[in-house]
């Protein structure tokens, strides 16, 4: 049965791609966005989750599910934009979350990410702790605030699921993300530093992948943690190859003596709902063909 669905960040690399498959098979979608229109075929809800987001709200047919997907740009600049990035990743979660207690909503969606747990030697499970603020950053910790005031609303009249995305890439992902990092330093011969000239272990995953994975969780009937990433283990060093690979240019790779932090996701939770089935090969391929978005 087709729903309406809300969804903040619609504009984003993953906000986009949930928009079109919510659309594909027949949901209405409301998309929040800042600036500009909605993707086609969504209904354009103007919003600036960084402030009172309830006028807006009010204006609206209540939704059946909230995909919260949205985040402040600018936490490289770190502690300029601190307040803004606090107010969408925590402040527009609780004015999301009252919303939802009390418009018949059903399903709570919050977009948080893996490295909100910190790195780990061994695969990083959903039931990790959380790391201080002091090891994971401002802007690391201002996502887990918002996994926090989600699970502060369990029990509610709604379901949660929370998303840790690990490294999400895919064609027109902005520059200031790790993958296009990477593509633009391998392009321009910039040398990457690497722990130990490998660096960490990863398992990123491509935005097709990780948008199934999204509507799945939210297909989900039960609260739940999952953490969402791609089918493959590859040290950085490797990803770079493969970078140098698709664009034709020889990465320039230094080291340092530093150990490397490994971030590598346990997907077994979310296996039972959805398995990514893009390799990184593939996914760097199609970066590659599209360029990188500068804006």
């Amino acid at each position: 049965m087709a729903r309406r669905i809300l969804v903040t960040g619609a504009n984003g690399l993953l906000g986009r791609a949930c928009v079109a498959r919510l659309l594909a098979r027949g949901d209405s979608v409301i998309a929040a966005v800042r600036h500009g229109a909605a993707p086609t075929g969504a209904q354009t809800l103007q919003l600036d989750l960084a402030g009172d987001i309830a006028p807006a709200l009010a204006g609206i047919a209540p939704p059946d599910c909230i995909l919260h997907l949205a985040q402040e740009h600018g936490w490289h600049q770190f502690p300029a934009n601190s307040s803004r990035i606090t107010r969408v990743a925590a402040g527009a979660t609780a004015q999301l979350l009252e919303y939802a207690s009390g418009s018949g909503v059903v399903k709570f969606v919050y977009a948080s990410s893996g490295g909100v747990c910190g790195p780990s030697p061994a695969p990083i499970r959903e039931d990790a702790p959380l790391r201080p603020a002091g090891e994971i950053g401002f802007y690391l910790a201002a996502k887990a605030a918002g996994e926090m005031l989600a699970q502060a609303f369990t029990p509610a009249p709604f379901t949660t699921s929370i998303l840790r995305y690990f490294f999400i890439y895919g064609p027109g992902q902005r520059e200031e993300f790790l993958l296009p990092r990477l593509f633009a330093s391998v392009r321009a011969r910039t040398p990457i530093t690497l722990a130990r000239g490998v660096g960490p272990r990863l398992n990123p995953v491509f935005v097709d992948d990780a948008a199934d994975a999204t509507l799945a969780a939210m297909d989900h009937p039960v609260t739940a943690v999952f953490n969402i990433a791609g089918p493959e283990t590859r040290s950085l060093v490797e990803v770079v190859r493969i970078i140098g690979e698709v664009t034709g240019v020889a990465p320039v790779i230094t080291q340092t003596s530093e150990t490397p932090k490994d971030i590598v996701a346990d997907v077994s939770a979310i296996a039972s709902l959805y398995q990514a089935r893009t390799g990184l090969e593939a996914g760097l391929q199609a970066m590659a063909a599209s360029g990188v978005r500068q804006t």
